[in-house]
């Protein structure tokens, strides 16, 4: 029988957190990343300047449309790699590559005491014109100097210099 929605009736509690992915992007014409503005009404670091992210949810995965079903297993490949694109479409209103690269990962606790697991990706820009949406005010395309002038959260300036090395 087909599965029709997803269900928590059968987890373990204690193995549920979100699952979020932070994209650098990296335009390679003047070897700078993207970093936006986060709404000062923001739950979560008000008016830092950040990377483009979000949550992968359940409604990401069309059940009716699995890539593969084996034994009752619908399986989704590459859930990660298609949400940077839409991710970033989303909150900067860009294109970006379709193979992002794997930076690092966290772990950490919201202030509402949700356990979170962050992945982080480099993703090439492929064009558009960056248009702040969706939690965020403002932009700018920074270096691995320019990044320091910016109160940004804790550690992007390392994830903006990853990147850079990366792809140049």
């Amino acid at each position: 029988m087909a599965r029709k929605r997803i269900s928590l009736d059968n987890a373990e509690k204690d193995k549920l957190f979100y699952f979020v992915t932070t994209i650098v992007v990296y335009r390679e014409s003047d070897r700078r990343c993207l970093i936006l503005k986060r709404d000062m009404k923001d739950d979560v670091y008000p008016g830092k300047w950040a990377l483009p992210g979000g949550k992968l949810a359940w409604d990401d995965f069309n059940l009716s449309k699995p890539d593969m079903k084996s034994n009752g297993i619908l399986n989704f490949n590459r859930p990660l790699e298609k949400q940077v694109a839409v991710i970033v479409k989303e909150k900067a209103g860009i294109e970006v590559g379709s193979r992002p690269q794997y930076l690092e990962s966290v772990f950490f606790v919201r202030p509402d005491g949700t356990p979170s697991v962050l992945v982080r990706f480099g993703a090439r820009y492929l064009g558009g014109e960056v248009k702040p949406k969706a939690g965020f005010t403002d932009f700018a395309w920074v270096n691995e100097e320019e990044i320091k002038k910016y109160d940004h959260i804790e550690d992007i300036d390392m994830d903006v210099l990853k990147t850079i090395k990366l792809f140049s």
